[in-house]
């Protein structure tokens, strides 16, 4: 059996789930007669977070199946599932896929794809595996 394959990255979950903690925080701690600027770049950030960070899921490849994880459920979805896989936009690291049938995550989900060591570009490896797996839907 061949090994499974993490296709995120474990640091998003970092970001995930103490970027809140991090700001509130940040807003206890604030004296808020210095005015409203940090006020203001912790809702920002709060807004970046909740659209941008926390739908991000965890992703990895067993087989012939994808092992896709949130906090709250996982879900096993098989590559034929899998109508469209495209990365970047707002970030080059992220993944999006779309799924012929909804997942119990939807039609769609995005993760941040695995880097390498320091963050500097897509880990080869799963670089090999993400191209593998748009060539079988083409």
């Amino acid at each position: 059996m061949n090994k499974p394959i993490q296709l995120s990255d474990h640091r998003v979950s970092v970001l995930k789930y103490f970027t809140p903690i991090i700001f509130l925080f940040i807003a206890i701690n604030w004296n808020l007669t210095n005015g409203f600027v940090v006020p203001i770049i912790i809702i920002a950030g709060f807004l970046y977070w909740s659209v941008r960070i926390l739908p991000l899921k965890s992703v990895r490849l067993e087989g012939e199946f994808l092992i896709i994880s949130s906090f709250f459920k996982k879900d096993r979805v098989s590559l034929e599932n899998v109508k469209d896989l495209s990365t970047g936009g707002w970030s080059m690291y992220i993944t999006r896929m779309h799924f012929k049938k909804p997942t119990s995550f939807g039609k769609k989900i995005m993760f941040s794809t695995m880097q390498r060591g320091l963050g500097i570009g897509v880990s080869d490896r799963v670089h090999s595996v993400l191209t593998q797996i748009k060539e079988g839907i083409e």
